[in-house]
Formats: structure tokens, sequence, C-alpha cells
């Protein structure tokens, strides 16, 4: 098995609609604050920080400027992953067994409620010469994902539906989720359609948050906590970049990636190892996926 690493502090904010009363570096302030002395660290016993942002959510060209001295980078290793938590584990990990620091602060947030529309800032993140110019953006994207996999696989609405009214019951565990009334089947399909096939709860709301994890080198996580949360395995992929040289109704780059991560961590059995498994799925399809 290879090196580990440990997580030994999480915090994270409430998620809302519109944090109003917040700007970018008041929510990270607000859970970098909780993590750091919950670690019994200074700022002195931070090795490196990485932060994930977006610029185009932020209205930004190098988003974690405006937040560099509430994490702490003055003078100090700081780097960017653009949109992606799951990758800045992956940067972490890197990070510590490569010897470069053994204590990592990791700070995330996103302000979806700057925008007047989403969608047309979503839609920067397209090829610009052909997929701008007929209006793609992420729910359209995601769309053309799903019917790709519903034909495919045959897969009802209805299946899709059961996994919003499935989430839907376990945020109710969580005080801090955003959309935490349930909801039936019947309620899903007759919601507004934002993009055949996708209803509005089938789609991730635009929303306000940040969360912080201290994570350290394994000898030094057992001085940190009692009981690390001990990364075992991370692996990463890249599919291609323009949507038409992809197959929309598989996940090709996730499979690798989880192939890489199973392989370090000497897993054999996916289907029989975890006892929770954490999807990120901002389209209830991708559930199933």
């Amino acid at each position: 098995m290879a090196e580990r690493i440990g997580i030994c502090a999480v915090a994270q904010t409430s998620y809302e609609r519109a944090k109003d009363h917040q700007r970018q570096h008041e929510m990270i302030w607000e859970v970098v604050k909780q993590v750091v002395p919950e670690a019994g660290l200074s700022f002195d016993d931070i090795g490196a920080i990485i932060t994930v942002s977006d610029d185009v959510l932020d209205a930004r060209t190098i988003s974690d400027a405006a937040i560099g001295d509430v994490v702490g980078a003055h003078l100090r290793a700081e780097e960017k992953v653009a949109h992606d938590s799951a990758q800045a584990i992956y940067y972490v990990y890197a990070t510590v067994v490569s010897g470069h620091a053994d204590v990592v602060l990791v700070a995330a947030h996103a302000k979806e409620s700057q925008p007047k529309s989403r969608n047309l800032v979503t839609t920067a993140a397209f090829d610009p010469i052909f997929e701008r110019l007929f209006g793609m953006d992420y729910i359209v994207a995601a769309a053309l994902q799903a019917r790709a996999y519903m034909e495919r696989f045959d897969v009802p609405p209805e299946a899709i539906a059961e996994a919003v009214v499935r989430s839907r019951k376990n945020a109710a565990k969580n005080p801090k989720a955003l959309l935490k009334e349930p909801i039936t089947v019947d309620e899903v399909i007759a919601s507004p359609m934002l993009a055949d096939p996708l209803h509005e709860p089938e789609v991730y709301p635009a929303c306000d948050g940040a969360c912080a994890l201290v994570v350290a080198k394994e000898d030094v996580a057992g001085r940190l906590c009692d009981k690390p949360v001990w990364v075992t395995g991370v692996g990463n992929c890249y599919g291609a970049f323009y949507l038409g040289d992809r197959e929309l109704w598989r996940t090709e780059a996730l499979e690798v990636a989880a192939r890489r991560a199973y392989e370090m961590a000497g897993v054999s059995d996916a289907a029989t190892a975890f006892d929770l498994v954490e999807v990120s799925d901002g389209y209830a399809h991708q559930q199933l996926m």
C-alpha cells in the first residue's frame, strides 16, 4: 500500500442560495479560523496552502488573489485548483508525499449567486469556435450526457427522479445542506424542464459556500488528531475537452481514475470494499452513471 496522508480537521459553512452578507474572503475565513486551531496549529505550522475556486464565477482572472491573506498565504507556498475539490485532494497528496510540505491547508469556496445567469457564465467553459455559438453551457452539456445514457441503457425518467428523492432524504440529515425538503418521483417529473431530459430538481442549484481541511503526512497526522481520515489511494484522468470526442453515455476518465485509486489503495473489489460512497453528482443522472 502507498504512503497515506490524513485529514485532521474539517469545517464547512452552511450552503445558501445567496450569502449576500459575506464576500468570498469572509466565507473562507469562517472555515479557516475553525480548522487551523482545531488541529492544534497556527499558520506558522502550515507548510503549503491549496485553494479551490472558479475565476469566472468570482469575476476575476486570478480568483485566489482575493483570499490569500485569510488562508495565510503571505510569503508561503499557495497553489490554486480550478473548480475541482476532488482534484485538490490529489494535489495535496502529491505535495505531502513528495516532501514539499508536512501539513497542508485546503480551502475551497464558490459564490455562484454573483452572476445574473449561471448559464451565461458557464458557456465560457466550452470551445469558442463551435460549441459556444449554439448556447452550450453546463446544463445543456449535462442534458446531452443524460439523454445519451438513458438511450444507451434504456433508463426511464423515473429512475433519474428517484435519485433526487434519495439525495433529498440524505440531505435532510445534514443541517448545512441547501435542499432538504422531501420530494416525490411524481413531483420531480412534473417540475419544469430545464434542458431535456433534465428537470429542475435534477440539476444542482446555484449556491454559495466554503469548506476547509487540514491534511498532514502520516506520522504528523497521528499527533494532530485521534482519528485522522486516511487517504490511501488517489487517481486522476482527463477526458477529451471537445464533447464530440467523448462517448457521453460513459464516464471513461472516471473509470480510469477510480481504477488507479483502487490499485494504490489495494482495493480488489470496489463493490464490497466501501461502507460509504460520496459521489460528485451535480446532475441526478450522474449518480446512476
